[in-house]
Parts: C-alpha cells; sequence; structure tokens
C-alpha cells in the first residue's frame, strides 16, 4: 500500500473543487475518490493553533490515525484510492483523539 502526500496546489485545488466535505468538530476532510491504485493526505493548518512543533505534532498524530484506517481499507478491499484534505481548526486542543479516531472508523465504515 502506497501512502503519500499532497504537494502540488493543483492537488489541493483538485481535492477542494470536487472532494466531498465532512466535518469533525474541529477537523474538516475534504475526500476525494480516484482512480489511482494509492492514498494521499495533505494537510492544512494554521500557524494560529502554535509554533512549528506543535503543528507537526497534530499533523503527525492525525497521519498515524489516517495510515491505520487506509490499512483497514485495504484489508476489506473497499476502496483502492483515497485523496483526503484535512483543515485543522486553531481550537484542535479541545478534540480527544480517541472520539476522532471512532468518528473515522464510523465514517468508513470499518470493524475495530
Amino acid at each position: 500500500m502506497l501512502i503519500d502526500s499532497l504537494n502540488k496546489g493543483t492537488d489541493f485545488n483538485r481535492v477542494r473543487r470536487y472532494g466531498k466535505r465532512e466535518k469533525y468538530k474541529f477537523v474538516t476532510l475534504s475526500i476525494l475518490s480516484t482512480q489511482n491504485d494509492h492514498f494521499r493526505l495533505g494537510f492544512q493548518i494554521s500557524k494560529k493553533i502554535g509554533n512549528a512543533v506543535r503543528r507537526n505534532r497534530i499533523r503527525r498524530q492525525i497521519r498515524h490515525l489516517f495510515y491505520e484506517i487506509f490499512e483497514k481499507i485495504v484489508e476489506q478491499k473497499r476502496i483502492k484510492s483515497l485523496w483526503i484534505l484535512i483543515y485543522v481548526s486553531p481550537d484542535i486542543d479541545k478534540v480527544n483523539f480517541r472520539d476522532f479516531r471512532s468518528y473515522l472508523y464510523n465514517y468508513f465504515n470499518l470493524i475495530d
């Protein structure tokens, strides 16, 4: 399973324009199903959250959750490819990552 980053502005714009939006408390997901054979993640995190150390920590935590989700999706052979853009609100400190994980499992209809 290959997991890449959304790097190009054109990729971000494509996910913003054609992706389906889902909001969970202080995180908004734009999800686009594609014909490729890999998953891609992109992050949009405001500097209002804190310094680079804080932003990167949040990015690592969310990326870890999605790696786990992508592995489950591939195991169940449900979706071949997704591009996901993650918008993180400055109030992210109030999110319990265990609840966010449960939300993602429910959203993608995965069994824990």
